[in-house]
């Protein structure tokens, strides 16, 4: 075998060899970067990786979100989490003074993922026995959410949105709200990043220096650095409350070769109990910032789920085009 040890699928048994067929033929190209591990135990695990499985194979291109928001609503309503559903299928509670969890409920792909494959931490999607996206970007953030809300209750608020792949929706949501309640809330983490370490915070504008350096003091353990990135709902959501957004081990996003490192994403999640357990309700300065205009432009329209490209943005005072960030798409990569 390319892979060393055993695969196992959520497909029967007769389909198998396919199963490893598929591992054999996708092996070469992650071979010099992938190491495998027994998954690893986290006590913060409580909706397990059935659940991961199960959000991965719920198809949510943006704008149609509706069966992965009631599989969202279902498990809430399991846990006794009160909630609010919005007009576009976004899933919120949000009280005065309390911190904020969120995470987005729309992927890429148009290619749905009706099984999945892992080996050791490793998950990857199938369809009709070729790779298919899991839509990690943002499903595992969507888990970690879910886990921080069973483990926390009501003592923090959360928001699953809907559309940030085409530009999301979020900024006007907080409005509603009002300043009274948003002034109020100290603090928002967002787990919607790439690989494992990453912090996005100030160099983006989610936040001022003493909430990065409160998150980067908490992740040191965790193996968490700052860095920068280009869009998530942080955007709009540090229009109102500091945030920042973490690593949560996905990794090849809005591709139908992305896949999750299940340590990594284990460890993201006892990254984010630390965070809400250390920080609990401190209070952090607001960034003053004119408001940032992305442009996004999209193959196939602005409600597809399909890829859509950054063409310009606007960034701490200087216009990047296109070729000063080699064509970067709209993947999280950083801006170096």
């Amino acid at each position: 075998e390319i892979y060393p040890g055993d695969w196992s699928s959520d497909v029967c048994s007769s389909d198998l060899s396919n199963v490893k067929a598929f591992g054999r033929e996708h092996a070469a190209p992650f071979m010099s970067t992938i190491q495998y591990q027994e998954v690893r135990s986290s006590d913060n695990i409580l909706f397990g990786l059935d659940v991961l499985k199960k959000l991965y194979k719920i198809h949510s291109p943006s704008g149609k979100e509706d069966s992965m928001s009631k599989y969202i609503q279902s498990l809430l309503t399991e846990c006794n989490i009160p909630f609010t559903v919005g007009a576009q299928g976004e899933i919120y509670s949000i009280t005065k003074g309390l911190p904020v969890i969120a995470a987005h409920m729309d992927q890429v792909q148009s290619t749905p993922c009706t099984c999945t494959v892992q080996n050791k931490n490793f998950l990857y999607g199938m369809c009709e026995h070729k790779q298919a996206g899991l839509g990690a970007d943002d499903k595992n953030g969507v888990w970690i959410a879910l886990n921080l809300i069973k483990k926390f209750g009501t003592k923090i608020n959360f928001l699953f949105s809907t559309m940030e792949e085409v530009g999301g929706m979020t900024d006007g949501l907080l409005h509603s709200f009002g300043t009274e309640i948003t002034e109020s809330i100290p603090y928002c983490i967002v787990f919607d990043r790439k690989g494992s370490s990453d912090i996005i915070a100030v160099h983006n504008e989610y936040c001022m220096a003493d909430f990065r350096d409160a998150v980067l003091k908490c992740g040191l353990q965790f193996g968490y650095r700052e860095t920068m990135g280009i869009w998530s709902d942080c955007d709009h959501i540090s229009n109102h409350i500091p945030c920042v957004n973490l690593s949560c081990g996905y990794y090849m996003p809005h591709s139908d070769c992305e896949y999750t490192n299940i340590n990594e994403l284990i460890n993201a999640l006892d990254f984010g109990v630390h965070l809400f357990s250390e920080l609990k309700d401190t209070w952090f300065e607001r960034v003053q910032k004119p408001k940032r205009e992305f442009i996004f432009s999209s193959r196939t329209g602005s409600r597809t789920g399909r890829q859509s490209t950054v063409t310009s943005v606007s960034l701490k005072g200087k216009d990047w085009e296109p070729a000063e960030w080699e064509g970067l798409s709209r993947d999280r990569k950083s801006v170096v």
